[in-house]
Formats: structure tokens, C-alpha cells, sequence
């Protein structure tokens, strides 16, 4: 990481730092990616690459009928209805 390198970050993803929060993410930046080096040393040979971590299976489900409350039944708590529909105040004029 260099400082021409943070200016290039900063300056792209449109930050205006400070002498200070230029310092600070300068150092920050600097320590991430020290602890990350090793990494790139790994042999990653035998690894296939993945597109995803977690595999997926399908997500769909099976579209199955199941028993509904019946318009009546919500209707009973509604504190105004009126042919099957619930009464609101006007929100708009």
C-alpha cells in the first residue's frame, strides 16, 4: 500500500480526508493487507474455483393449497368494513 495508492482509493470512491483520517486509514489499510499477505501464498492448486460458498440446492417449493381464513374470520376484528373490506381513514385528499 502506498499513500499514491490511498489517494487513488479515496479519490475514486470520492472521500474528502483529513491530514488525520488520511493517516489513520493509511495505517489501518496498511495493517489489512499485511495480515492478509500470507494468503496469497496459499496453494490453491487442488481448489476448484466456486462461484458460491454455500452450494444451493433448488429454491423453490412445491406450490401446495393450504386451508386460508376465510375473509368473515379477518373481518371480525376489523373495527370498520365495509362489502368485504376493511375501512381506513383517508390518507390522501
Amino acid at each position: 500500500m502506498t499513500e499514491d495508492t490511498l489517494d487513488t482509493l479515496a479519490a475514486f470512491n470520492k472521500l474528502r480526508l483529513s491530514s488525520h483520517e488520511r493517516q489513520t486509514l493509511y495505517k489501518e489499510l496498511t495493517q489489512l493487507l499485511d495480515a492478509l499477505a500470507p494468503l496469497s501464498s496459499a496453494d490453491t492448486s487442488q481448489t476448484e474455483p466456486m462461484i458460491q460458498v454455500n452450494p444451493l440446492g433448488t429454491v423453490m417449493r412445491e406450490d401446495t393449497v393450504i386451508p386460508m381464513v376465510s375473509r368473515a374470520e379477518i373481518l371480525v376484528n376489523a373495527p370498520e368494513h365495509d362489502q368485504g373490506y376493511f375501512l381506513a381513514p383517508r390518507v390522501l385528499e
